[in-house]
């Protein structure tokens, strides 16, 4: 009672049949129907006698439907041919989907076996060939025996379950009159091809309009679009029929067919208004009315180098591949609503003199960005200062770490805090110096104001907003002790002068051509602390601590810049650097240009460098040969015995090479 079409308990017909099929079987039943088996395949399980008794005469003969409708075969064909003639009449969709066909045969008992695949085959075998269509997934190709299997099959296996989850609804398609009219008119209206599926002419019309680069919906800004704005929304709508709950792409064509046939001035005044150039003159007066002029006037006031740019950017980085050109017009109006609001913040953030005034979001960012470096606070302690600000420094962080507030909620709030909250925002960062100050102020103790000033706007790091509060208070303690270290180092710098004359004991010996070191008594007590003084003053990168221990020493014991007067340099350079060569080395000048040449290092290090000896020895026996030997002859001749034997023996001791040749005699 339930398939009263069924046709299971006809005479001939045995239950073997109904068993469950193969996607083979299905498919060879398929094909058996349709009256063109493949090569070497059988027809199902369709037996000469459940033919006979399920088919009759009607096999072979013409709308067999209806000259036998009683026949349960011609019940079935009926139901199908009501549903291609409520897709094909005019006002129709003009197609009808495989599993709509399939779903219906199974409501008259129909079931995934081979016996019903071959009863598909014959019940649609009529609309293989002439003007019906295969369409899946956008491509439409004329109806064969091949695709119509195909879409059997594919949903017959989705029933079997084993089609997995890879289903695309097929459909068998045909254009009704107004989709004929529609196609031919968008054909000519915009240049397109030769076409015989709605969803080719959609796919065509989509590559040209994004020629276009604006959205067809703007054209109702031109005088010439009046009376022609319906055609506007339902093109408009058939980029993307989603925009509309129930829409179809037949069914717009449908539409704008029946709109055509009723007009017949259509193709001229479309053909006059949908145009490149005219898309962009239809963009500007659309921009000129948005928000009552609002856009218009932010542009000209931040100075906009293209804004119709701007507008194409906009779309055309929000929607990807699409494009603008599919989108419904409140989707478009939000998107440049949204870049208005992008320029508002440019003209906010000059306005309100957070930054100098800049002509793009780009270039806005970019000086924002530039504005946090400014900021010598983490961000850290500035919210645990400012809690208030708390959104605001956050966004500030965002831009201050590269970000560019991609987010459109992010761009409302910030636009929220320059305006809103501008002037309590502009005052956070007017006063950061200030709270620097209040904040730190045990770790800037010992500073001056003008030292606090310099470290606060050039010492620190113009990272300073994005550390960490202990990497960035670690930073401020090392930042202090240097301006510190800078401080003692100035300090003794400006005592060596006052005292001495000269800038450094380096300078000191340089201009007097002697190691300061050599001023000092040897006996002197002090001589370490003296010599860990000079060194301190010396060396550039020395600790605080150095610093402070040679201030403190030559500020208690300032007696003894009295050896740095200078004027007893020649008797400490003969006492302490010729030494045993002084009676010999009489010419300091030389003695000095010697050594600045040889040893090549400061002159305040003289002392110390090793080589000092070998240049004193080697310039010394010059002097000696040519200038010492006869005097020391005639002293020798001038000696008593026994003194002349002393300094003979004492020569002997300390020269191998006279005691070899004494010993040499026998």
């Amino acid at each position: 009672e339930k398939y009263p079409n069924a046709m299971e308990f006809m005479p001939g017909i045995v239950d073997t049949l109904f068993n469950a099929a193969t996607k083979a079987e299905v498919s060879a039943g398929a094909w058996g129907g349709l009256d063109k088996l493949p090569t070497g395949e059988k027809g199902g399980k369709m037996s000469v006698n459940a033919e006979k008794a399920i088919l009759g005469t009607v096999k072979d003969i013409p709308n067999y439907w209806k000259d036998s409708p009683g026949l349960a075969i011609s019940k079935v064909k009926a139901k199908i041919e009501q549903k291609f003639h409520a897709a094909f009449k005019s006002g129709g969709e003009g197609r009808v989907p495989f599993s709509e066909i399939v779903e219906t045969l199974f409501g008259n008992g129909f079931m995934p076996t081979a016996l019903h695949g071959y009863l598909t085959g014959f019940l649609l075998k009529e609309y293989v060939g002439g003007d019906y269509r295969f369409s899946r997934d956008g491509q439409s190709v004329p109806l064969t025996v091949v695709n119509m299997c195909e879409g059997i099959l594919a949903y017959f296996k989705q029933v079997l379950g084993t089609g997995g989850n890879r289903y695309h609804e097929a459909y068998i398609e045909v254009l009704t009159k107004e989709q004929r009219h529609f196609a031919e008119l968008a054909k000519r209206v915009f240049k397109l091809g030769e076409n015989a599926s709605i969803d080719i002419v959609a796919q065509q019309l989509a590559v040209r309009i994004k020629e276009f680069q604006y959205p067809l919906w703007s054209f109702k800004a031109l005088t010439e679009a009046i009376g022609v704005e319906r055609y506007i929304d339902q093109f408009t709508l058939l980029m993307n029929p989603a925009n509309q709950k129930g829409a179809t792409l037949s069914g717009i064509a449908t539409e704008i067919g029946r709109m055509a046939e009723e007009d017949p001035d259509a193709e001229t005044k479309l053909s006059a208004l949908f145009t490149k150039e005219k898309a962009a003159e239809a963009m500007n007066m659309w921009l000129d009315e948005f928000e009552n002029g609002a856009f218009r006037k932010v542009a000209q006031e931040i100075n906009a180098t293209d804004p119709l740019g701007d507008v194409r950017r906009c779309f055309g980085e929000s929607s990807g591949d699409a494009g603008l050109w599919l989108w419904h017009p409140e989707t478009g109006e939000k998107e440049i609503r949204n870049l208005l609001r992008d320029y508002c913040i440019v003209a906010e953030s000059a306005r309100r003199g957070f930054t100098t005034p800049t002509n793009s979001l780009w270039d806005c960012m970019e000086a924002w960005r530039d504005k946090t470096r400014n900021i010598r606070i983490p961000f850290a302690t500035l919210v645990t200062l400012r809690p208030q600000a708390k959104s605001f420094l956050a966004l500030l962080k965002e831009i201050a770490g590269g970000g560019r507030l991609e987010q459109n909620d992010r761009r409302e709030a910030f636009y929220r805090e320059i305006t809103d909250n501008g002037d309590l925002n502009r005052d956070l960062l007017d006063g950061c110096k200030a709270l620097f100050k209040a904040t730190y102020a045990e770790q800037l103790s010992g500073l001056d104001e003008q030292e606090i000033e310099n470290l606060y706007l050039t010492g620190l790091d113009k990272s300073s907003f994005l550390q960490d509060k202990p990497t960035y208070e670690q930073m401020l303690v090392q930042k202090v002790t240097e301006i510190k270290s800078h401080q003692g180092r100035t300090k003794l710098l400006a005592l060596w002068l006052e005292k001495t004359g000269t800038e450094t004991p380096s300078d000191w010996s340089k201009r007097f051509k002697t190691p300061i070191l050599a001023m000092v008594p040897n006996e002197s007590p002090y001589l370490e602390n003296v010599r860990k003084a000079i060194d301190a003053i010396n060396d550039k990168n020395a600790s605080p601590s150095r610093i402070e221990n040679a201030l403190e020493f030559l500020t208690l014991h300032s007696e003894v810049f009295k050896w740095f007067d200078g004027t007893k340099a020649d008797e400490a350079f003969r006492a302490h650097v010729l030494g045993r060569y002084a009676s010999v080395l009489t010419d300091f000048d030389k003695v000095r240009s010697r050594l600045e040449k040889n040893l090549g290092i400061e002159v305040c290090d003289w002392l110390t460098d090793p080589r000092r000896e070998d240049v004193l020895r080697k310039l010394a026996e010059s002097e000696y040969n040519l200038n010492c030997a006869e005097r020391v002859r005639d002293r020798i001749k001038a000696m008593g015995a026994d003194e002349a034997k002393r300094y003979l023996v004492e020569l002997v001791v300390n020269s191998l090479d006279v005691g070899l040749s004494i010993l040499s005699r026998g």
